[in-house]
C-alpha cells in the first residue's frame, strides 16, 4: 500500500523525564511514510520546553501560555497538524519501532473506522498489560481492558471496542472537526470516551490493533490527598457524557439506576472514612447541574450526528455495572488502590 503521512502530537505538562523516553523512540520509527512531529507544552515548568529547543529543530514545538489540560490542548493543536491522519500520544508512552504501520494500515484499510488504538504493556512490568483496548458500561464507567494481566494474547481476537484511548490512538483530523473535537469543559479524563462515542453515532467503529506495540507508564493510581479531586472530575465527566449521547429513551432507564449507584458509593465512601471522595461524587453532579443548558446545547449537537440507534452503540458495553466490581474487588484496577 502507499503510505500516506502522519502527525504524531505529543502533549507535555511538567514531564521532562518521560519526554527523553517518548521522543527518542517516536524518531526510531520505521514507518515507510513521512511524519511531522509535533509538541504541544502546557506552560511546563520543569524546563521541558527548553529542552525541546535544544533537542532537534524537527520537532514542531506548540508552547501554550497556560495548563489548558489535555482537552482543549488537543482541540488547538490537532487542526494545526499539516496530514490528514493524526496520532495523539502521552508524553509517557514509548513506542516500539513498528508501531505506526499497523494502526495506519488498519485505518486505511477499514474507511469506517473512526479510530485505532495499539496494545499498551505496562513499562515496569515485562509481558504485562497496561491496556489491550479500552471497555466501557452501560453507565459510562471506562478503562483499560485487561490492564495489569500478564498477557496471553487473551484480548486479541476481540477487536472491536467501545472508545480509543487516547494516551496512543490513530485517527483523521477531517473526522475530529467533523464531530466537534473534544469537549474542553472536562480538562482531562473522559474526553476520549466522549469524543469515540459522537463517532460512534455517526456509523463509525473504533478497533484495537494488537500487533501496534507500546509501553505505558499508568498514570491512574490516585493519592489519598488527590483521591476526592480526581473522583470530581472523571465523575462530572462520565455523568456529562451521558447526558450528551443517549437518547433520551435511553437516560430514562440508565439515569435513575446510575443515582442508587452513586448513592451507595457516597454512603460507602463515608462509612470507609473517605469524605473526599464522597464529596467529589456530590460536586460532579452538582456542577452537571449548573452547567446543564451548555450541555443541552452539545447534546442537541450530537443528537444531529446520529445515524445509529443506543441498542448499536451499547453493542460493546458491558451490560453490568464494572463500579459495582471495582467496589467489591472483583474486577481489579490502579484506580482501586488505596
Amino acid at each position: 500500500m502507499r503510505y500516506p503521512p502522519v502527525t504524531i502530537i505529543v502533549l507535555n505538562y511538567n514531564g521532562l523525564k518521560h519526554l527523553r523516553n517518548c521522543l527518542p523512540s517516536v524518531e526510531k520509527l520505521s514507518y515507510p511514510g513521512s511524519i511531522e512531529l509535533i509538541v504541544v507544552d502546557n506552560a511546563s515548568l520543569d524546563g521541558s520546553a527548553q529542552y525541546l529547543k535544544q533537542r532537534s529543530r524537527r520537532i514542531r514545538i506548540i508552547e501554550n501560555e497556560s495548563n489548558l489540560g489535555f482537552a482543549e490542548a488537543y482541540n488547538r493543536a490537532i487542526p494545526r497538524a499539516k496530514h490528514e491522519l493524526v496520532l495523539v500520544l502521552n508524553n509517557d508512552i514509548k513506542v516500539t519501532p513498528g508501531f505506526l504501520t499497523p494502526l495506519v494500515q488498519a485505518l486505511e484499510g477499514e474507511k469506517r473506522l473512526a479510530m485505532v488504538v495499539p496494545k499498551l504493556y505496562d513499562f515496569y512490568q515485562k509481558g504485562v498489560l497496561g491496556g489491550a483496548g479500552m471497555v466501557c458500561d452501560i453507565f459510562g464507567l471506562a478503562f483499560n481492558r485487561g490492564i495489569n494481566q500478564p498477557d496471553k494474547g487473551q484480548h486479541d481476537a476481540d477487536p472491536y471496542i467501545p472508545y480509543g484511548c487516547a494516551a496512543a490512538v490513530l485517527w483523521r483530523k477531517s473526522l475530529f472537526r467533523k464531530v466537534g473535537g473534544f469537549d474542553g469543559r472536562y480538562f482531562i479524563y473522559h474526553e476520549d470516551v466522549d469524543y469515540a462515542w459522537r463517532c460512534r453515532l455517526l456509523g463509525y467503529a473504533v478497533k484495537y490493533i494488537p500487533s501496534s506495540i507500546a509501553y505505558h507508564r499508568h498514570m491512574a493510581t490516585m493519592s489519598q490527598e488527590t483521591r476526592g479531586s480526581n473522583m470530581f472530575t472523571w465523575e462530572k465527566n462520565r455523568v456529562c457524557t451521558l447526558l450528551k449521547n443517549y437518547s433520551l429513551v435511553t437516560l430514562l432507564f440508565i439515569l435513575p439506576c446510575l443515582l442508587v449507584l452513586k448513592l451507595l458509593h457516597i454512603a460507602y465512601a463515608l462509612l470507609t472514612a473517605r469524605p473526599g471522595e464522597a464529596w467529589g461524587v456530590i460536586k460532579a453532579y452538582g456542577w452537571n447541574l449548573t452547567n446543564l443548558p451548555e450541555t443541552m446545547r452539545l447534546r442537541r449537537k450530537a443528537q444531529k450526528l446520529r445515524r445509529v440507534s443506543d441498542l448499536v452503540i451499547m453493542s460493546c458495553f458491558k451490560k453490568y455495572s464494572i463500579e459495582i466490581g471495582l467496589g467489591i474487588g472483583v474486577i481489579k484496577h490502579p484506580i482501586t488502590k488505596r
